[in-house]
């Protein structure tokens, strides 16, 4: 299943791709000194097309990510947990953890959300097979765990003094990686996965609420998904 899955991702990366691949010609490297030296900072090297500028290789990444991002949110839950599982340590998820905590410096630096909302991991393979194992089915509509500005916004409130035990701005930062490795439990009251993870200054946990109802916003455009969301979170700090 995994094997045919990243099949059919990276053909969809190849048809994303061949609409530049006619623009994006090889460099020349037979300048001379002179040449280079009338190369200003305002015009690019031969070879490279304005726009793409140095780095022609973070488009393609940021397509990866893309794509990811819509198909997580289109597959169903199994076949999404495994798309993730397959790009763990990939520059794509690499971006992705930038653009996370990005966002955090946003939001704590600011007073206001925007709406923005990132993909930032998925519920593991093993968790969904283990839930199966158990007979609980929880009728997940997608893999991914989502994070909301908003929500965000008033999470780094409380880590400044209005709630004790709130997770702070530099582990929400990290937060991608640190679900990655975390260990879930069910809270079958709320429907709900609390993530439990280590951190710098104690342990930390997430609760994900599992098939949540939300507007999100995605490449400008707001749309109402059923997902997976981060909602609260806190950290029980080492004596």
């Amino acid at each position: 299943m995994k094997a045919h899955l990243r099949h059919i991702f990276r053909a969809g990366i190849c048809q994303a791709m061949a609409g530049q691949a006619a623009t994006l010609t090889a460099p020349d490297l037979t300048a001379t000194a002179a040449d280079s030296n009338q190369i200003t900072s305002k015009a690019d090297p031969t070879g490279i097309d304005e726009g793409l500028a140095y780095a022609p290789g973070t488009i393609v990444v940021d397509e990866v990510l893309r794509i990811a991002t819509e198909q997580v949110s289109k597959l169903a839950a199994p076949l999404g947990a495994d798309l993730c599982n397959g790009l763990a340590g990939t520059a794509a998820i690499e971006a992705s953890r930038r653009v996370l905590a990005a966002m955090v410096d946003r939001v704590s630096a600011g007073t206001t959300a925007t709406g923005e909302s990132l993909l930032v991991q998925a519920i593991a393979p093993a968790t969904l097979s283990d839930l199966s194992a158990r007979g609980i089915d929880l009728e997940m509509e997608s893999a991914g765990i989502w994070l909301r500005d908003r929500e965000l916004l008033h999470a780094l409130r409380e880590s400044k003094g209005v709630i004790d035990h709130a997770l702070p701005a530099e582990v929400r930062r990290n937060l991608s990686s640190l679900l990655e490795g975390a260990t879930p439990y069910l809270d079958a009251l709320d429907q709900a996965l609390v993530c439990v993870f280590d951190a710098s200054k104690g342990t930390g946990k997430v609760v994900v609420r599992v098939n949540y109802s939300e507007k999100v916003r995605r490449d400008g455009k707001r749309e109402r998904i059923t997902a997976n969301f981060a909602r609260t979170g806190g950290l029980h700090c080492r004596q």
